[in-house]
């Protein structure tokens, strides 16, 4: 499952062209699943009130699943719903692992509904008969709350950010069920508190071969020295490229990495797709 959405004096209308929770990828089976945009998302959760344009987010939305759909064998679409503001962010709601799929609970008690509409898509015919092999679970603990806009997932780890809405029982719980998907299972789930922003992947995100995107920032300055502190800064085998906030928001989708149409440029970005391999999608999104 898997732009961010930055919340700040930005509108998170600009925020569909990031792509770190619009999409949820079902690697196992490289499909994506996707949800529409709300006819209520004028109403979308933000820090900061701002006036959000409903039909260009539209366009933006219809754009980028087109940039989707040339690059992975499927697109599942799982219907708006008007009274859910939030749903085009299905990240969110899930969890993806491995041949793992956890439903979440999030933090916001609004967008607990939302979890239903995806979970009926993944128990279709349609979504079983896909190729590879997942098990869908949900989160049994009530105290538990995680947004899947906080669980950043490399080869190696998954990190979880400890942010307001995804909270240390959530941490537990994942460490939990994602265990048998993870090469040190439990102890390759790892919590990073998330500063000043709302989710750990508005912070940072992962361009594959162990190459992170990281907001160059006082949140990504803690990140990287958390994960040094953690794995031990000359050994974790992490290259992070400091870079501005949008461009720190990519999505690694078989070799490509899908980024911001303003960004593709950008030295950073450059270095980062040289690094870790892929060719850099420009103007889709």
């Amino acid at each position: 499952m898997t732009p961010k959405r930055r919340h700040g004096p930005h509108s998170p209308i600009s925020e569909l062209s990031r792509n770190a929770r619009i999409i949820l990828m079902v690697r196992a089976a490289a499909v994506a699943v996707i949800r529409g945009v709300s006819d209520g998302f004028s109403k979308a959760l933000a820090r900061t009130p701002v006036p959000l344009n409903v039909a260009r987010a539209k366009l933006q939305h219809k754009a980028y699943v087109q940039a989707m759909a040339a690059r992975v064998s499927e697109v599942l679409q799982v219907p708006a719903a008007p009274d859910l503001a939030d749903c085009v962010f299905i990240e969110d709601v899930a969890v993806c692992v491995g041949s793992q799929i956890v439903l979440t609970r999030p933090g916001a008690p609004s967008r607990r509904d939302e979890v239903a509409g995806l979970a009926a898509v993944l128990q279709t015919e349609r979504f079983r008969a896909l190729p590879g092999a997942w098990s869908l679970t949900e989160m049994e603990d009530e105290g538990a709350t995680v947004d899947g806009g906080d669980v950043l997932v490399t080869d190696q780890h998954c990190f979880v950010g400890l942010s307001s809405r995804t909270n240390l029982a959530g941490l537990r719980c994942l460490q939990r069920l994602l265990a048998p998907q993870l090469p040190a299972g439990a102890e390759s789930v790892l919590g990073i508190e998330v500063l000043d922003d709302l989710h750990l992947k508005s912070i940072a995100t992962h361009a594959g071969g162990g190459q992170l995107a990281v907001h160059d920032s006082r949140g990504g300055a803690h990140f990287r020295e958390t994960v040094d502190a953690l794995l031990g800064a000359s050994s974790h085998g992490y290259t992070l490229h400091m870079m501005p906030h949008e461009a720190a928001n990519v999505v690694r989708v078989g070799p490509y990495l899908l980024v911001a149409e303003e960004c593709g440029r950008m030295p950073e970005v450059q270095r980062l797709a040289k690094a870790a391999g892929v060719h850099v999608s420009n103007g889709t999104l």
